[in-house]
């Protein structure tokens, strides 16, 4: 699917053997990379809106009938990119194992995980949920250690969780286009509130290192055109070591090197979508985010997204 395109696909209409073969295929093995198991005797009927945005995919999925559905080394193996999922349930039951863990899925609770592990998923007879698939990437500009939430439950106890199940409760693939925000910043306060929910184990961090995190982050999206930037002189302008500066990325999981390169791509992929840009070279869009060699940005591109710059273009509906 490329970004920015609605699909839908439901197997109303279809008898039960093909209803089964069509969403095991289109569904589970062609979008979502798993391998679903039915029971012979069970009704089944669904249907799935999806939308495909720089920061991930964003699906409603109606579900009408058991099955279960495996994430297996295989399918791990062939995924391009590495993506984390923030559910809400809107009605129904599911239960997902993993690693020996259960989390059971409930009527209006928010639940998250990632899909770079094996795991089972049984749902219930009815299941109703949205669900966003957030790229790995791009939560970690919001978000930097995802890890932590995996097979988690966000407690709608709290103001933020309620806040977040909100949130998610107003927004699906029809209606994201039509709000007074755009999708990017839609999602950009979804990952907020998940991060206010989480509170104080977001990171180890102090108050103090976190706002100095961000800081630099903020810096670093201001220059990313600038092919000069490394930790010793971006250190140095902010008056800390390098020592601290690699430190306040590595509690993340992260490096600055590597959360400057995620930054650049994404900006990359971003402008490759714009069509204000589609005058530029590839050559052209690798500088103004800081690639001075245009092999190389394609190289790292393609790496990143599965696809080169180009194609990426293509696919956006440039030229």
């Amino acid at each position: 699917m490329t970004t920015d395109t609605f699909l839908q696909m439901k197997t109303k209409g279809l008898n039960q053997k093909k209803a089964k073969e069509y969403w095991s295929d289109h569904v589970g093995n062609a979008c979502y990379n798993v391998q679903l198991n039915f029971n012979d005797d069970e009704i089944f009927e669904a249907d799935v809106d999806c939308k495909v945005f720089s920061f991930g995919t964003l699906t409603h999925f109606r579900l009408n009938g058991s099955h279960e559905a495996e994430r297996t080394p295989y399918y791990i193996s062939r995924d391009n990119s590495e993506a984390f999922c923030v559910a809400l349930v809107l009605d129904g039951n599911a239960e997902v194992s993993c690693g020996g863990r259960d989390l059971m899925w409930k009527g209006e609770g928010v639940y998250c995980g990632g899909n770079s592990t094996p795991y089972h998923f049984a749902a219930d007879r009815s299941l109703n949920f949205t669900a966003i698939y957030f790229d790995i990437s791009y939560m970690r500009s919001i978000i930097p250690n995802p890890e932590i939430l995996h097979l988690k439950e966000m407690s709608s106890a709290t103001g933020w969780g309620r806040a977040l199940a909100a949130v998610m409760r107003e927004i699906t693939p029809r209606t994201i286009d039509h709000l007074a925000l755009p999708p990017g910043a839609v999602a950009d306060h979804v990952l907020g509130l998940l991060a206010l929910s989480i509170g104080p184990e977001i990171d180890h961090l102090t108050s103090s290192q976190r706002s100095l995190r961000e800081r630099l982050r903020q810096n670093m999206r201001d220059r990313l055109f600038d092919p000069s930037l490394n930790p010793t002189s971006f250190a140095a302008e902010h008056g800390i070591s390098v020592r601290t500066l690699h430190a306040v990325f590595t509690v993340s999981g992260n490096s600055f090197m590597r959360e400057l390169l995620g930054m650049r791509l994404f900006q990359a992929r971003s402008l490759l979508e714009d069509r204000r840009y589609d005058a530029k070279t590839i050559a052209e869009i690798a500088l103004l985010v800081g690639f001075v060699n245009a092999d190389h940005f394609t190289a790292r591109f393609r790496k990143a997204f599965g696809v080169p710059p180009t194609e990426w273009r293509r696919r956006s509906g440039g030229k």
